[in-house]
């Protein structure tokens, strides 16, 4: 009985360890990733849900939506990312942009890759440098 137990172990860490594992958030899902968001002197918890989709161009969408209890000033870039995790660089969403999120109000940002070869994204929350 021992043995057989042993051998059922063994052949469920081998089918364990060889299965794929992604850290992305499957597509049309509103499960919450924190591997896309970087906060820097940012409470995390302001972030609702961040959403990512490809549109009927083939170009990725992604929407992240943020609330918070007192009204803060916010900057946020996106990074896109190709299939290999390269960071796809354009003039639009090179530069943070500012924001004003007001106290319990949902504030939800809209972007649209403008690469084809987009196919991640990482979006960089930040209250530094903010006026």
């Amino acid at each position: 009985m021992k043995k057989l137990l042993l051998i059922i172990t063994i052949f469920a860490t081998l089918i364990t360890g060889c299965t794929n594992k992604t850290t992305d958030m499957v597509l049309e899902d509103s499960y919450y990733d924190s591997s896309l968001v970087t906060f820097e002197a940012i409470d995390p918890k302001i972030v609702q849900s961040v959403k990512k989709r490809f549109n009927n161009n083939g170009l990725l969408e992604c929407e992240i939506v943020l609330k918070s209890k007192s009204a803060i000033n916010l900057s946020y870039k996106v990074d896109w990312l190709d299939e290999q995790g390269f960071v796809l660089r354009n003039a639009i969403d090179d530069r943070y942009k500012n924001i004003r999120l007001n106290s319990n109000r949902e504030l939800i940002i809209n972007k649209l890759a403008q690469d084809q070869r987009a196919k991640s994204f990482k979006i960089h929350l930040t209250s530094k440098g903010t006026k």
